[in-house]
C-alpha cells in the first residue's frame, strides 16, 4: 500500500488554493508578466500566500514554509524539488503548469465525491467531520 496522508474537506480545498495560486504564477511566469520565469520564487513570494522562509534555498522546499505539514513528510514531489533554475526554461514552466493541472482535476473529482464513504471515511463512528486518504504522490 502507497503511504498517504488523511485530509479533511477543509485541507483539501486549502491544497487546491495553494496549487492553484502556483499554477497561476506559472502561467504568469511563463508570458512574462510582473518578471520573467527568472524570478519564480520572487512571483511566489510576492502573489501567494507561501511564506518564504529561507531567501537563499535552493529548492522550494528550502525556501518556503509550506502547509499542512508537507514539507515534513518522506518524499518528493513536483514543487517540493523545484529550483529557481528549472524555471529559467520555457519547456519546465509548461511542464510544471501541466502537472498542476492535473493534481488540481484529480483535487476536485475528489470535492465532487464528499458524500461517497468510499472515497471520504470517518475516523470513528461518532465523528462529524470526514477524511479523504490521499497518496503522497498526489501531493503537489
Amino acid at each position: 500500500m502507497a503511504p498517504m496522508i488523511l485530509l479533511t474537506e477543509g485541507e483539501l480545498r486549502e491544497l487546491i488554493a495553494r496549487v492553484t495560486e502556483l499554477k497561476a504564477l506559472g502561467e504568469k511566469a511563463l508570458r512574462g508578466e510582473e518578471g520573467t520565469t527568472l524570478d519564480f520564487f520572487d512571483l511566489v513570494e510576492r502573489n501567494t500566500r507561501f511564506t518564504i522562509v529561507n531567501p537563499t534555498g535552493a529548492t522550494f522546499k528550502d525556501a518556503f514554509d509550506l502547509p499542512l505539514g508537507i514539507d515534513e513528510l518522506p518524499y518528493d514531489s513536483v514543487i517540493m524539488a523545484t529550483t529557481r533554475d528549472e524555471f529559467e526554461n520555457p519547456d519546465r514552466v509548461q511542464d510544471f503548469i501541466r502537472k498542476m493541472a492535473n493534481k488540481l482535476y484529480l483535487y476536485e473529482d475528489f470535492l465532487e465525491e464528499i458524500g461517497n464513504p468510499n472515497r471520504w471515511k470517518r475516523l470513528h463512528a461518532g465523528a462529524s467531520e470526514r477524511v479523504l486518504p490521499l497518496e503522497l504522490d498526489h501531493l503537489p
